[in-house]
Protein backbone atom coordinates (compact mmCIF):
# COMPACT_ATOMS: atom_id res chain seq x y z
CA UNK A 1 0.00 0.00 0.00
CA UNK A 2 1.45 3.00 -1.16
CA UNK A 3 1.60 5.58 1.88
CA UNK A 4 0.19 9.16 2.72
CA UNK A 5 3.07 10.69 2.80
CA UNK A 6 4.48 9.31 -0.85
CA UNK A 7 1.19 10.44 -2.47
CA UNK A 8 1.41 14.07 -0.69
CA UNK A 9 5.38 14.48 -1.81
CA UNK A 10 4.20 14.17 -5.06
CA UNK A 11 2.25 16.99 -4.95
CA UNK A 12 4.86 19.08 -3.31
CA UNK A 13 6.80 20.53 -5.60
CA UNK A 14 5.19 22.20 -8.64
CA UNK A 15 2.35 24.82 -8.12
CA UNK A 16 -0.30 23.59 -9.89
CA UNK A 17 -0.10 19.70 -7.98
CA UNK A 18 0.00 21.58 -4.67
CA UNK A 19 -3.26 23.23 -6.27
CA UNK A 20 -4.50 19.98 -6.66
CA UNK A 21 -3.58 18.78 -3.20
CA UNK A 22 -5.70 21.86 -1.70
CA UNK A 23 -8.92 20.26 -3.79
CA UNK A 24 -7.82 16.39 -2.50
CA UNK A 25 -10.98 15.54 -0.05
CA UNK A 26 -9.12 14.36 3.17
CA UNK A 27 -11.97 11.16 2.99
CA UNK A 28 -10.21 9.03 0.85
CA UNK A 29 -6.33 9.82 3.16
CA UNK A 30 -8.11 9.43 5.80
CA UNK A 31 -9.46 6.18 4.72
CA UNK A 32 -6.18 5.32 3.99
CA UNK A 33 -4.46 6.23 7.15
CA UNK A 34 -7.39 4.08 9.41
CA UNK A 35 -6.27 1.02 7.14
CA UNK A 36 -2.24 1.22 7.74
CA UNK A 37 -0.65 -0.80 10.51
CA UNK A 38 0.72 1.18 13.44
CA UNK A 39 3.90 1.07 12.17
CA UNK A 40 3.13 2.23 8.92
CA UNK A 41 0.99 5.15 10.38
CA UNK A 42 4.05 6.18 12.81
CA UNK A 43 5.96 7.09 9.30
CA UNK A 44 3.29 8.68 8.10
CA UNK A 45 3.77 10.95 11.39
CA UNK A 46 6.95 11.58 10.98
CA UNK A 47 6.66 12.33 7.23
CA UNK A 48 3.70 14.47 7.27
CA UNK A 49 5.62 16.49 9.92
CA UNK A 50 8.42 17.14 7.68
CA UNK A 51 6.14 18.15 4.98
CA UNK A 52 4.55 20.77 7.46
CA UNK A 53 7.81 21.98 8.04
CA UNK A 54 8.97 22.36 4.05
CA UNK A 55 5.40 23.77 2.93
CA UNK A 56 5.81 26.66 5.99
CA UNK A 57 9.40 27.32 5.05
CA UNK A 58 7.71 27.95 1.26
CA UNK A 59 4.93 30.23 2.45
CA UNK A 60 7.72 32.59 4.47
CA UNK A 61 9.79 32.59 1.40
CA UNK A 62 6.91 33.43 -0.24
CA UNK A 63 5.76 36.13 2.38
CA UNK A 64 9.32 37.90 2.20
CA UNK A 65 9.13 38.07 -1.63
CA UNK A 66 5.84 39.85 -1.35
CA UNK A 67 7.26 42.31 0.95
CA UNK A 68 9.95 43.39 -1.82
CA UNK A 69 12.66 40.78 -1.64
CA UNK A 70 15.36 41.32 -3.98
CA UNK A 71 14.54 37.47 -4.53
CA UNK A 72 10.70 38.30 -5.84
CA UNK A 73 10.02 37.13 -8.89
CA UNK A 74 6.23 36.76 -9.01
CA UNK A 75 3.27 39.35 -9.14
CA UNK A 76 0.75 39.59 -6.70
CA UNK A 77 -1.98 38.01 -8.20
CA UNK A 78 1.02 34.58 -8.54
CA UNK A 79 1.84 35.47 -5.20
CA UNK A 80 -1.79 35.52 -3.35
CA UNK A 81 -2.88 31.80 -5.45
CA UNK A 82 0.63 30.67 -4.21
CA UNK A 83 -0.31 31.73 -0.75
CA UNK A 84 -3.70 30.34 -0.99
CA UNK A 85 -2.66 27.11 -1.91
CA UNK A 86 -0.08 26.37 0.89
CA UNK A 87 -2.64 27.54 3.34
CA UNK A 88 -4.84 24.95 2.26
CA UNK A 89 -1.83 21.97 2.10
CA UNK A 90 -1.05 22.92 5.83
CA UNK A 91 -4.99 22.84 6.71
CA UNK A 92 -4.77 19.51 4.74
CA UNK A 93 -1.98 18.41 6.62
CA UNK A 94 -2.95 19.67 10.28
CA UNK A 95 -6.03 17.61 9.35
CA UNK A 96 -4.03 14.06 9.21
CA UNK A 97 -1.90 14.77 11.60
CA UNK A 98 -5.25 15.23 14.02
CA UNK A 99 -6.93 12.12 12.87
CA UNK A 100 -3.52 10.13 12.79
CA UNK A 101 -3.05 11.23 16.51
CA UNK A 102 -7.11 10.19 17.49
CA UNK A 103 -6.13 6.52 16.16
CA UNK A 104 -2.81 6.31 17.33
CA UNK A 105 -4.51 7.49 21.20
CA UNK A 106 -4.70 4.29 23.14
CA UNK A 107 -8.54 3.37 24.17
CA UNK A 108 -9.98 2.62 27.69
CA UNK A 109 -11.43 -0.37 26.44
CA UNK A 110 -7.93 -1.72 24.58
CA UNK A 111 -4.96 -0.45 26.47
CA UNK A 112 -4.77 -1.76 30.09
CA UNK A 113 -3.73 0.61 32.91
CA UNK A 114 -0.65 0.90 35.03
CA UNK A 115 -1.84 1.23 38.39
CA UNK A 116 1.39 1.92 39.52
CA UNK A 117 4.49 4.08 37.84
CA UNK A 118 7.86 2.63 38.00
CA UNK A 119 9.13 5.61 39.97
CA UNK A 120 6.50 4.51 42.89
CA UNK A 121 7.11 1.31 42.92
CA UNK A 122 9.79 1.34 45.31
CA UNK A 123 7.88 3.97 47.62
CA UNK A 124 4.71 1.72 47.38
CA UNK A 125 6.71 -1.13 48.77
CA UNK A 126 8.39 0.22 51.44
CA UNK A 127 4.59 1.68 52.57
CA UNK A 128 3.45 -1.70 52.84
CA UNK A 129 1.49 -2.88 56.08
CA UNK A 130 -0.25 -5.53 55.35
CA UNK A 131 -4.08 -6.47 55.44
CA UNK A 132 -4.07 -6.83 59.50
CA UNK A 133 -2.56 -3.19 59.93
CA UNK A 134 -5.24 -1.34 57.50
CA UNK A 135 -8.16 -3.43 59.09
CA UNK A 136 -7.35 -1.76 62.29
CA UNK A 137 -7.15 1.36 61.45
CA UNK A 138 -11.49 1.15 61.51
CA UNK A 139 -11.53 -1.10 64.94
CA UNK A 140 -12.61 1.69 66.82
CA UNK A 141 -15.74 2.14 64.66
CA UNK A 142 -18.57 0.11 66.37
CA UNK A 143 -21.91 -0.76 64.44
CA UNK A 144 -24.63 0.52 65.93
CA UNK A 145 -27.17 -0.87 63.11
CA UNK A 146 -26.60 -4.01 61.06
CA UNK A 147 -27.85 -4.65 57.48
CA UNK A 148 -30.32 -6.82 59.63
CA UNK A 149 -31.41 -3.97 61.81
CA UNK A 150 -31.41 -1.18 59.09
CA UNK A 151 -34.14 -3.73 57.03
CA UNK A 152 -36.65 -3.85 60.20
CA UNK A 153 -37.21 -0.32 60.04
CA UNK A 154 -36.81 1.12 56.43
CA UNK A 155 -38.89 -0.67 53.98
CA UNK A 156 -36.53 -0.44 51.48
CA UNK A 157 -34.92 -3.76 49.71
CA UNK A 158 -31.89 -4.72 46.77
CA UNK A 159 -31.24 -2.70 44.87
CA UNK A 160 -32.23 0.22 46.42
CA UNK A 161 -31.64 -0.09 49.87
CA UNK A 162 -28.42 2.61 49.98
CA UNK A 163 -27.52 2.13 53.72
CA UNK A 164 -25.29 -0.78 54.70
CA UNK A 165 -24.67 0.09 58.49
CA UNK A 166 -24.98 2.75 60.99
CA UNK A 167 -21.75 3.13 63.25
CA UNK A 168 -23.13 6.66 65.13
CA UNK A 169 -26.45 7.25 66.23
CA UNK A 170 -28.59 9.30 68.44
CA UNK A 171 -32.08 9.11 68.87
CA UNK A 172 -34.16 11.40 67.36
CA UNK A 173 -31.00 13.35 66.60
CA UNK A 174 -28.50 12.48 63.96
CA UNK A 175 -26.70 9.52 62.94
CA UNK A 176 -23.79 8.37 60.79
CA UNK A 177 -23.74 5.82 58.04
CA UNK A 178 -22.28 3.64 55.54
CA UNK A 179 -22.92 2.91 52.21
CA UNK A 180 -19.69 0.84 50.26
CA UNK A 181 -20.09 1.60 46.60
CA UNK A 182 -18.91 -1.46 44.49
CA UNK A 183 -19.20 -2.20 41.00
CA UNK A 184 -22.03 -4.80 41.28
CA UNK A 185 -25.16 -2.32 41.32
CA UNK A 186 -27.31 -2.31 38.45
CA UNK A 187 -27.03 1.21 37.89
CA UNK A 188 -23.60 1.06 36.60
CA UNK A 189 -23.99 -0.83 33.71
CA UNK A 190 -25.12 2.37 32.12
CA UNK A 191 -24.26 5.21 34.26
CA UNK A 192 -21.59 5.16 32.84
CA UNK A 193 -20.16 2.14 30.58
CA UNK A 194 -16.65 3.11 30.16
CA UNK A 195 -16.95 5.43 33.31
CA UNK A 196 -18.80 4.33 36.24
CA UNK A 197 -19.95 7.17 38.66
CA UNK A 198 -22.64 6.56 41.41
CA UNK A 199 -25.68 9.04 39.82
CA UNK A 200 -25.63 12.13 42.31
CA UNK A 201 -29.79 11.57 42.87
CA UNK A 202 -28.94 7.89 44.62
CA UNK A 203 -26.38 9.45 46.72
CA UNK A 204 -29.20 12.37 48.17
CA UNK A 205 -31.70 8.94 48.39
CA UNK A 206 -28.74 7.01 50.51
CA UNK A 207 -29.05 10.37 52.55
CA UNK A 208 -32.57 10.40 53.23
CA UNK A 209 -32.56 7.04 54.12
CA UNK A 210 -30.76 7.76 56.99
CA UNK A 211 -32.54 10.22 58.00
CA UNK A 212 -35.20 7.85 57.61
CA UNK A 213 -34.23 5.18 59.90
CA UNK A 214 -34.27 7.92 62.45
CA UNK A 215 -37.79 9.33 61.57
CA UNK A 216 -39.31 6.12 61.84
CA UNK A 217 -37.93 5.28 65.20
CA UNK A 218 -39.37 8.91 66.67
CA UNK A 219 -42.52 8.95 68.60
CA UNK A 220 -45.07 9.49 66.85
CA UNK A 221 -44.15 7.15 63.84
CA UNK A 222 -46.50 3.75 63.73
CA UNK A 223 -44.07 0.51 62.94
CA UNK A 224 -44.63 -0.24 59.04
CA UNK A 225 -44.97 3.19 58.19
CA UNK A 226 -43.50 4.45 54.98
CA UNK A 227 -41.84 7.66 54.51
CA UNK A 228 -41.61 10.04 51.17
CA UNK A 229 -39.64 12.48 50.11
CA UNK A 230 -41.04 16.21 50.53
CA UNK A 231 -38.77 18.16 49.08
CA UNK A 232 -34.63 19.25 48.97
CA UNK A 233 -32.51 22.32 48.89
CA UNK A 234 -29.27 23.41 48.57
CA UNK A 235 -27.67 20.44 47.10
CA UNK A 236 -23.98 20.48 45.90
CA UNK A 237 -21.82 17.78 44.63
CA UNK A 238 -17.96 17.99 45.77
CA UNK A 239 -16.42 15.10 43.78
CA UNK A 240 -17.21 11.75 42.14
CA UNK A 241 -18.48 8.53 43.59
CA UNK A 242 -17.22 5.57 42.07
CA UNK A 243 -16.94 2.09 42.49
CA UNK A 244 -14.44 1.23 45.67
CA UNK A 245 -15.34 4.08 47.86
CA UNK A 246 -16.77 4.17 50.90
CA UNK A 247 -19.54 7.01 50.88
CA UNK A 248 -19.86 8.01 55.01
CA UNK A 249 -22.54 9.69 55.18
CA UNK A 250 -24.14 11.92 58.26
CA UNK A 251 -27.30 13.29 58.30
CA UNK A 252 -29.15 15.74 61.26
CA UNK A 253 -33.00 16.01 62.10
CA UNK A 254 -33.39 20.27 62.46
CA UNK A 255 -37.10 19.97 63.01
CA UNK A 256 -39.95 17.22 63.83
CA UNK A 257 -43.59 17.73 63.82
CA UNK A 258 -44.87 14.69 65.51
CA UNK A 259 -48.54 16.08 64.81
CA UNK A 260 -48.26 16.05 60.94
CA UNK A 261 -45.14 13.76 60.16
CA UNK A 262 -43.01 15.58 58.63
CA UNK A 263 -39.19 15.89 59.56
CA UNK A 264 -36.36 18.45 58.17
CA UNK A 265 -33.07 17.52 57.94
CA UNK A 266 -29.36 18.25 56.79
CA UNK A 267 -27.00 16.17 55.17
CA UNK A 268 -23.39 15.07 54.11
CA UNK A 269 -21.35 12.36 52.94
CA UNK A 270 -17.49 12.04 52.19
CA UNK A 271 -14.98 9.73 50.65
CA UNK A 272 -11.01 9.41 51.98
CA UNK A 273 -11.94 12.68 54.49
CA UNK A 274 -12.99 14.62 51.28
CA UNK A 275 -16.41 15.87 51.01
CA UNK A 276 -18.36 14.39 47.93
CA UNK A 277 -22.19 15.75 48.61
CA UNK A 278 -23.94 18.04 50.87
CA UNK A 279 -27.55 19.43 51.09
CA UNK A 280 -28.48 22.55 53.52
CA UNK A 281 -32.12 21.03 53.58
CA UNK A 282 -34.39 18.05 53.31
CA UNK A 283 -38.04 17.05 54.22
CA UNK A 284 -39.98 13.93 54.58
CA UNK A 285 -43.62 13.47 55.40
CA UNK A 286 -44.61 9.93 56.99
CA UNK A 287 -47.44 8.22 55.56
CA UNK A 288 -49.75 6.95 57.88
Amino acid sequence: MTSIVSRIAERAAPAPRRRRLARLSACRPLLLLRLSSAQAVSRDIVGLRRYETRVRQQLELAESEARGSPRASCGPIQHNQTTSTMMKSLALVGTLLASTGAFMAPSARRAPTQLFSEEAADETTAEYRGAQVISALTADVKTQFSLEDIAKVLPHRYPFLLVDKVVEYEMGKRAVGIKSVTLNEPHFTGHFPDRPIMPGVLQVEALAQLAGIICLQMEGAEPGAVFFFAGVDGVKWKKPVVPGDTLVMEVEIKKWNKRFGIATATGRAFVDGEMAVELDEMKFALAK
